[in-house]
């Protein structure tokens, strides 16, 4: 999965980070989960949605996991869990480490020979936090390459920044940390994980290929309502293939066999104690003012002085895994989809407020509020090209002035003005030479396509004031 595939690369757009959470839940609100989810799958959604709240479980799939043969989605539909790859890939670290094959205090000359000089003080604690230096990703998912060429290239790629320095989230280290595995257990990743972890806690459904899968088990990807195709279709027959996936990625499942691997974490089966202490530790911050903090391969996100969401979630543009976990408050979230919508980036939050409050009723839709076809068109033409213009000039000074005339005021005391430009310093590579083409409003959000790309830009505009920024595909 490459950086411009992972959800909310940016993400000033404050679902998250912004929110705090007051859990009390006065009962089981299964139903209203449902209603919600029924209305939305009217509107076009497909997929699976799990959620579970004091040892009650509700699973259920909606819309259809092969539009084509009318094939229905189930709990045990098998999706792509995207960017939830790398708690599995945490967990793999943490197990060889309890087992004494490794420290995460080693540094990669242990594990690979001819590291550069600059990329010789990179420990295994910096590629599980994201704070290695190296860029979010070296290839696209669907390229050939092999391990060896893929080592190669990584070791070739000059660091983003210095190791330690900072968290930048990064693909190429989880793809390294598969490529330790390998070199530790002397199995491949693919194997190693599915003996020792997936098989241990009855995950008999996931992995990258699973022989017992049966064809209508596996759902059918949709772009823009257009058939994609199947992962096992594309590039998960030779998961050793494609290194620019492996460890960081692509790994399928359903949301029955991912709230195993919940239970799996809450008991002893995985990781004894002291692993899962480092496993959920807040060893870095996601943003400067702390909201969210990275753990190894789960965020964690602090809702109270002593509770934490932990979470993670990923996607390809067509296939989305939001995966939450309250373990203070016995609540579990999941949800898998086959058919992404950008609305969905939102939809385990509208699921949590709507399981925790019988009163709430979401106003989520993936209904179209306003199409245009060029920037000029929209009421806020002015600032969105004034936008562009910034973030495209790479000048700090623009930026900053730019920021303080034109950000809300809630959105400039997030985070420090270093962080914003940094931020906007991030868009811009993101987007350079990307022409802009058609914009669309939904939900509040101007959304932001570009020609001959996949990615969008997000603008939450209130009162002619940038209130919040991302990107995605």
């Amino acid at each position: 999965m490459s950086f411009r595939n992972k959800i909310a690369i940016i993400f000033i757009i404050f679902l998250l980070t912004n929110s705090t959470f007051a859990f009390s839940y006065e009962k089981s609100n299964f139903t209203n989960v449902n209603k919600l989810m029924n209305r939305l799958t009217e509107e076009g959604f497909s997929g699976a949605v799990l959620v579970a709240q004091n040892g009650k479980i509700s699973s259920n799939g909606y819309g259809y996991a092969d539009r084509e043969k009318k094939i229905k989605n189930t709990p045990n539909t098998v999706f792509s869990t995207g960017s939830v790859t790398k708690p599995f890939t945490g967990a793999a670290i943490l197990k060889l480490e309890m087992n004494g094959k490794l420290s995460v205090n080693d540094k990669l000359s242990k594990y690979f020979k001819d590291v550069p000089d600059d990329k010789k003080e990179i420990t295994i604690h910096h590629l599980l936090t994201h704070s290695s230096g190296f860029p979010g990703a070296i290839g696209s998912d669907s390229e050939i390459i092999n391990k060896r060429a893929y080592l190669k290239r990584a070791f070739e790629t000059p660091l983003k920044s210095k190791p330690g320095a900072v968290y930048r989230y990064s693909n190429v280290g989880y793809s390294l940390l598969a490529a330790i595995i390998e070199e530790v257990s002397d199995q491949s990743y693919p194997y190693y994980v599915r003996e020792k972890l997936f098989v241990p806690a009855k995950m008999f459904n996931t992995g990258y290929n699973v022989k017992t899968w049966k064809e209508d088990q596996i759902s059918v990807g949709y772009k823009d309502n257009n058939r994609w195709g199947k992962m096992t279709e594309k590039y998960q027959r030779q998961p050793q293939m494609y290194w620019n996936l492996m460890g960081n990625g692509g790994i399928l499942s359903t949301v029955e066999d991912l709230y195993k691997w919940h239970l799996a974490l809450e008991s002893n089966t995985i990781l004894d104690k002291k692993a899962k202490a480092k496993h959920y530790a807040k060893h870095i911050k996601e943003n400067e003012n702390g909201d969210s903090f990275y753990g190894y391969g789960w965020s964690i996100v602090p809702t109270s002085k002593d509770k934490n969401l932990i979470t993670h979630n990923g996607g390809n543009g067509i296939f989305f895994t939001d995966f939450w976990r309250f373990p203070d408050e016995d609540t579990v979230i999941i949800l898998m989809t086959n058919g992404l919508k950008r609305e969905f980036y939102r939809l385990a939050e509208e699921i949590n407020e709507t399981l925790r409050n019988p009163k709430y009723v979401s106003g989520l839709t993936t209904k179209v509020d306003a199409v245009y076809k060029s920037i000029n068109e929209h009421p806020n033409n002015k600032l969105i090209n004034s936008f562009i213009e910034t973030y495209t000039s790479q000048d700090k000074k623009i930026i900053e002035n730019f920021i303080n005339k034109n950000f809300s005021k809630n959105l400039v005391k997030m985070v420090s003005m270093k962080g914003h430009i940094e931020s906007l310093s991030q868009i811009g590579d993101e987007l350079k030479g990307l022409k802009p083409k058609s914009l669309t409003v939904k939900n509040g959000r101007t959304t932001i396509g570009f020609e001959n790309s996949p990615l969008n830009l997000i603008l939450i505009i209130n009162n002619n004031k940038i209130a919040g920024i991302g990107i995605n595909d």
